[in-house]
């Protein structure tokens, strides 16, 4: 009805198993919205949603037209992805991915989403972008190719079921070299054009070979720890390599790479553990992340393990 219509600047979710994750105990979903306009149209328009929320009979409802206030409120939105990280401290990996839906189809996506995710036998975290029907599920799982192949299987057969609703499968992450996801099977319509604007830019086929279009598949397969080095290992796959840890990496400001991050450097540890370099060849890098980790802004279980990492690391080394 239009004397309901609601312009809105955003408008984000949050699950109940995410909110538990920021909030030990937590039960319920949080609601984000935002109205636009002016300062006055949009404490107008705040007024007016505010009314129709009431009749919801929310468990609680926060409003402000103070827009220091109003950036407090959307602290648990900015720590989602991080959050993610304390749902199980045995499941490590994150797969995210990020479908649009038709808002109409909205309820009957997040009902088929877990749906599948129960037939899998899988955990599913819930957030994102309400507004515009793109949401940003997450599988949380253990770091074994056989939980890795099932996110893949519960992805692509939802990523079939919101092409044929009206929706994108993707709306920010793009087509995903995990997914192996093919244009040609799901946007042939799309794949001609992108061909011939590559070709127009590489006409070699050297840059980002495999991907979006002409996919090669990655692998599953992951070489196991060295014996030896499993309990370092098992410490390791604690980091989700989320990248808050970049504002704790002074050479990350200096020269952006990888290998200048506390990210970056747990990499190369997780690396040594499974042979696949040494560990004299990481001890410069080892050692000098060691000065970073006091105040280390990081969400996930491996901060508390950092100085164990550290000093088994370089024991090794």
């Amino acid at each position: 009805m239009a004397e309901n219509k609601i312009d809105l600047y955003s408008f984000e979710y949050i699950d109940s198993k995410l909110m538990a994750c920021m909030h030990e105990g937590q039960t319920h979903m949080l609601l984000l919205l935002q109205t636009a306009g002016s300062k006055h149209d949009s404490k107008q328009q705040m007024e007016k949603l505010v009314e129709i929320l009431k009749k919801l009979d929310p468990l609680e409802l926060v409003y402000t037209n103070d827009a220091v206030e109003a950036d407090k409120l959307y602290t648990e939105r900015r720590s989602a992805l991080g959050a993610l990280a304390k749902a199980d401290r045995n499941k490590p990996v994150i797969v995210q991915f990020d479908p649009v839906m038709p808002l109409k189809k909205l309820t009957l996506g997040i009902k088929k989403m877990r749906e599948l995710a129960q037939r899998e036998d899988l955990e599913l975290i819930i957030y994102g972008h309400a507004g515009d029907g793109n949401l940003h599920p997450s599988l949380i799982i253990r770091d074994l190719p056989e939980d890795k192949l099932k996110a893949k299987k519960l992805i692509r057969e939802f990523d079939e079921w919101v092409e044929k609703e009206g929706g994108c499968y993707s709306g920010e992450h793009a087509v995903g070299f995990f997914l192996g996801r093919s244009q040609d099977c799901l946007r042939p319509g799309v794949a001609g054009y992108l061909r011939v604007i590559k070709s127009a830019f590489d006409p070699k086929g050297i840059l980002n070979p495999g991907k979006i279009i002409d996919i090669k598949e990655g692998d599953m397969a992951i070489a196991p720890f060295v014996e030896k080095y499993k309990e370092l290992g098992k410490l390791v796959t604690l980091c989700v390599k989320c990248h808050l840890c970049k504002n704790n990496s002074p050479l990350y400001e200096k020269e952006p790479f990888e290998h200048n991050t506390i990210r970056g450097r747990i990499a190369m540890i997780d690396a040594a553990c499974r042979g696949q370099v040494s560990f004299k060849a990481i001890k410069p890098f080892v050692e000098e992340m060691s000065g970073w980790i006091k105040d280390l802004n990081c969400p996930a279980f491996i901060k508390n393990e950092m100085e164990k990492v550290i000093d088994i690391t370089l024991k090794y080394a």
